[in-house]
């Protein structure tokens, strides 16, 4: 095997290799238990910049579910008939409970549905930036590792941006948060807070990348910092 074929991680899960070249790397990964952890890592994360580009429900979903919700008639649960005459009372109170159980389940699924609709508002114009990265004809994307900790960059030159994602990094005190830097021969700028959460970051966009050459992750005091003010744990070079 040649040592190159350990650098083809990235472009495997991408789908990017040649069919003979995808075949011996695949023979290769049945032997390398080092490429085949990176991959599942690799491709764990690209799963996630994949679902920023789904496709958010029409703007008019939220208001016709709920609308809906108030007219649809609600089906009483089957009563088994029990011996003897049921009494008046018997029956008027299985048909309250009936409509206690109805009322409760409407209330659930209304919340359940604003909540969602909540958090796509907040994803929406996030996720949009994400996709137009993702999706330029130009995209490229890189990979990198230390200490344990992957990084994934798909950048586009055409759009001055990239999105950022990673695994692997270790947890961090209350008091501590990681943060995002355009690095550069000039210095670093940053580029905002990273969401963390069970050793993963959210995928992340870094913009005006004029005159950078990396993407680089710090571990700064909660809020965040102009500068770094620690060696970064983790470096993606900048596709050329």
């Amino acid at each position: 095997m040649k040592p190159e074929i350990h650098h083809l991680t990235g472009a495997y899960v991408a789908d990017a290799l040649p069919p003979q070249e995808e075949l011996l790397f695949e023979r290769h990964l049945e032997e390398c238990g080092l490429c085949a952890a990176e991959v599942q890592e690799l491709r764990e994360t690209t799963a996630l910049l994949a679902l920023a580009a789904a496709q958010q429900p029409p703007a008019g979903l939220r208001q016709q579910v709920l609308t809906e919700i108030g007219s649809v008639r609600q089906q009483p649960p089957p009563v088994v008939s029990l011996p003897g005459q049921r009494t008046a009372r018997a029956t008027w109170l299985l048909r309250v409970a009936a409509v206690v159980v109805a009322l409760a389940i409407i209330a659930a699924l209304g919340t359940v549905i604003l909540r969602q609709h909540d958090r796509i508002d907040r994803l929406q114009a996030s996720n949009s930036e994400i996709t137009e990265v993702i999706s330029a004809p130009d995209a490229q994307m890189a990979v990198a590792k230390a200490d344990g900790a992957s990084g994934l960059v798909v950048f586009s030159r055409e759009r001055n941006a990239a999105v950022f994602s990673s695994s692997g990094l270790a947890a961090l005190p209350s008091d501590r948060v990681y943060q995002l830097w355009a690095i550069g021969p000039s210095g670093a700028t940053s580029e905002g807070l990273l969401d963390y959460s069970n050793g993963r970051t959210q995928p992340a966009v870094a913009q005006s990348l004029a005159g950078a050459e990396s993407l680089g992750v710090t571990a700064e005091p909660a809020g965040g910092s102009t500068a770094p003010t620690s060696d970064p744990v983790l470096v993606v070079p900048l596709p050329a």
